[in-house]
């Protein structure tokens, strides 16, 4: 069932396999056994290699859901009243999370006096997390809130501080030349090469797109040649002179000084994200999780955005 609910979410077999973790053909033999066991043909394949549910399919497909979420509830259950105490925290992030975040969280996480064990899960898009938090992949996440609107009713969630992107430039960079980069009458042939060339943008599709029309917009003569994985990659390559990035502010206090003294960062005035806390909604009754979910609230409010709101940024020229 949750092959099959994996297949309904992402439209299709192989982007289900890639999912769960398991081969294509797994995929195929198992939806095969779960339309023979119920007597009719649940989904058609198309030349794109896209799926399409049947009238049954439909109704699989909504079942299929409420059963997965019932039976993590019986299970949590189960482990709560009749098994060894233990608690298995799942917490999924963005790369941006990192370094002393993450041993933060830790710490938080083992201060329970029951047997807990902690699995750190990252996705370079909101859209992943709140997808892995569907599947039962990871009961917590720390995410944008916009990737949880069409299943908010299933999660708790709490905001947690305000995020957005910056723009980093090489410190070796002059003010006089961002100036000039920046001015629309700007000759390409005279701007400075590591104004001429940016990193794109790793992280969710809208990311990449505030990005691109940054750059755009504000430097046109500029060109995306460079890809990294995440933003801390990128800011490594932008510490190393060699072209700027954008990046969210959310990573920066948990970067070395090393990276950070050689990084100019500007405030790019642009739109706010809404990062928040979501857990599986069910788990607030475990006294348990609902505990680390309030630590975990309770450092992201108090000293993660703390430690944010204390970098300057400076103002564009």
């Amino acid at each position: 069932m949750e092959i099959f609910h994996a297949v309904t979410v992402t439209g299709s077999i192989s982007k289900a396999a890639r999912r769960i973790g398991i081969s294509q053909p797994a995929v195929s033999q198992q939806l095969s056994k779960l339309e023979e066991c119920l007597g009719v043909l649940l989904i058609t394949r198309n030349r794109t290699g896209f799926i399409s549910l049947t009238v049954a399919g439909e109704f699989w497909s909504k079942s299929s859901k409420d059963l997965l979420s019932r039976i993590e509830t019986v299970v949590e259950e189960h482990e709560q009243n009749y098994s060894q105490p233990h608690v298995h925290v799942k917490l999924g992030v963005t790369p941006n999370l990192r370094g002393i975040f993450i041993s933060s969280t830790a710490r938080i996480v083992q201060k329970d006096s029951i047997f807990i064990t902690f699995e750190l899960t990252y996705d370079v898009d909101h859209a992943g997390l709140a997808e892995k938090l569907k599947m039962h992949k990871i009961n917590f996440a720390i995410l944008e809130a916009s990737a949880l609107k069409s299943e908010g009713n299933s999660f708790h969630s709490t905001p947690l501080y305000k995020d957005f992107l910056t723009w980093a430039v090489p410190a070796s960079v002059e003010d006089a030349d961002i100036i000039y980069a920046l001015n629309p009458l700007a000759v390409s042939s005279k701007v400075n090469p590591i104004l001429n060339q940016y990193i794109n943008m790793a992280g969710s599709h809208q990311a990449k797109m505030q990005s691109d029309e940054w750059f755009q917009t504000n430097l046109p003569h500029n060109v995306g040649t460079l890809t990294a994985p995440t933003c801390a990659a990128a800011l490594e390559l932008v510490a190393d002179g060699i072209a700027t990035s954008h990046a969210y502010l959310s990573l920066l206090p948990n970067l070395p000084t090393s990276i950070l003294k050689k990084i100019k960062f500007y405030n790019m005035n642009s739109g706010e994200n809404e990062i928040v806390l979501a857990m599986r909604k069910h788990l607030m009754t475990h006294r348990s999780y609902s505990r680390i979910y309030n630590s975990l609230v309770d450092y992201c409010v108090n000293e993660h955005a703390r430690a944010m709101s204390s970098f300057r940024l400076l103002p564009l020229p």
